[in-house]
């Protein structure tokens, strides 16, 4: 009787997503948005879409809660009045009169308070303060118009941003970082982490993370947060994204983690020049070169709108993300992204692409070197990207569709 010997050829092994999206570890609470990605659910589905599939993945703000532990602050009103800060925390001083609190001390925590209180609130810090964290923290820019949170570039080290609650409130900020800045405006160095975090309602920018002049060497982490309703003041002039990183021309970032995060964009336009709009995820496109980056990844976010193009009056993200490669050093990764084709409309008004990559793949300025080539023909995907080519050394791959007109498809799969 003939011997037969079988090979077996392993299955590729899935991702254990539960040790990777940041579930596990979330504060407790309710979801902002446990409806949004319902599957074949038109009834219960926020916006009454019919989604297809979603990430396979627990989404920040849809399957687990962001923002304020509420096993230890269960209301806001559980949480305590700035004005008792003044000079009772080592390092920092609240002045109940500008409503400013200034961090400028070492190993300084603000935990559990109310920055929405008297007008509106605004942490600033700066040198030399080192090792600031900010937890549990609740802020919405009322009628003193200040950015919630502003780290000034004059040597400040190390800062965390953790499980907290931000709404910019307004159409313009007419005090603090100035009017042209995120919510969180970031000129930190060394290692900045910003975690399971809510910002929605900004003015201009969500989050902008900032290496200044001659810096060098500073490392963002922006993980499992929310971040959503950018450029609401475009009718007073503003100019929105969900995020804006910015290095001058002069300044070199080391490392960027921007993994796992919810965007979304429900504001919708009111006109073909009038109403809230955004650009997305502006990774090093401000100001032209925008300074350098080592490397850094952006994996495994969720784009999403409420189903309708702008055309016919839904929001609108000029481009979902946006990077300019030359600009990267080393590596640069964007895998595993779900974006939503509705925010991009059909016509010649709103008519942009979910992805651009700069079109500049040519010779880079001094100290970039020559950059060519494609991507082994994995992308880009003709209608997705506004340009051809990908410098070789890079990665895009596995970049999924969110949704496309009702539907939503798995494009990784």
């Amino acid at each position: 009787m003939p011997n037969f010997t079988a090979h077996l050829t392993p299955l590729p092994m899935l991702p254990n997503w539960g040790l990777l999206d940041g579930s596990l570890n979330a504060p407790p609470g309710t979801p902002q948005f446990p409806n949004l990605l319902d599957v074949n659910s038109p009834l219960t589905q926020k916006f009454g879409r019919t989604l297809k599939a979603r990430p396979p993945w627990k989404v920040a703000g849809v399957d687990y809660h962001v923002g304020i532990d509420r096993s230890i602050y269960p209301t806001n009103a559980s949480l305590k009045d700035p004005n008792t800060i003044l000079n009772t925390i080592s390092g920092a001083s609240g002045n109940n009169t500008t409503k400013v609190v200034l961090v400028n001390g070492n190993n300084v925590t603000l935990d559990g308070y109310d920055f929405s209180l008297n007008g509106g609130w605004m942490v600033q810090y700066q040198n030399p303060g080192t090792n600031l964290t900010v937890s549990n923290c609740n802020f919405v820019v009322g009628a003193n118009g200040q950015n919630p949170f502003f780290s000034v570039n004059d040597g400040d080290r190390n800062l965390t941003i953790t499980q907290c609650e931000f709404d910019g409130g307004s159409t313009t900020y007419s005090n603090g970082a100035g009017s042209q800045n995120g919510t969180i405006s970031i000129n930190t160095r060394g290692t900045t982490t910003v975690t399971y975090c809510i910002v929605t309602q900004s003015p201009n920018e969500s989050i902008v993370p900032v290496v200044a002049n001659n810096a060098a060497g500073d490392i963002w982490v922006i993980k499992y947060n929310v971040f959503g309703n950018a450029g609401m003041g475009f009718d007073q002039g503003a100019h929105g994204d969900w995020i804006q990183t910015y290095c001058g021309t002069s300044g070199a970032a080391t490392r960027m983690t921007l993994d796992f995060n919810l965007w979304y964009q429900f504001a919708s336009v009111t006109g073909a020049n009038t109403g809230p709009r955004t650009q997305g995820l502006s990774l090093w496109s401000a100001a032209g070169n925008a300074g350098l980056i080592q490397s850094y990844t952006c994996n495994n976010n969720t784009y999403c709108g409420t189903g309708t193009i702008p055309d016919n009056g839904g929001p609108y993200v000029s481009y979902q993300v946006i990077a300019v490669p030359k600009c990267t050093t080393l590596n640069m990764e964007v895998r595993n992204n779900y974006y939503d084709p509705s925010l991009v409309g059909t016509g010649s008004t709103f008519n942009t692409l979910p992805f651009w990559f700069g079109s500049d793949f040519g010779t880079g300025s001094p100290g970039q070197g020559n950059q060519s080539g494609t991507i082994n023909g994995i992308f880009p995907p003709t209608l997705l990207f506004s340009s051809g080519a990908m410098p070789a050394g890079n990665t895009n791959q596995a970049t999924g569709a969110l949704l496309t007109s009702a539907e939503c498809h798995l494009g990784s799969s």
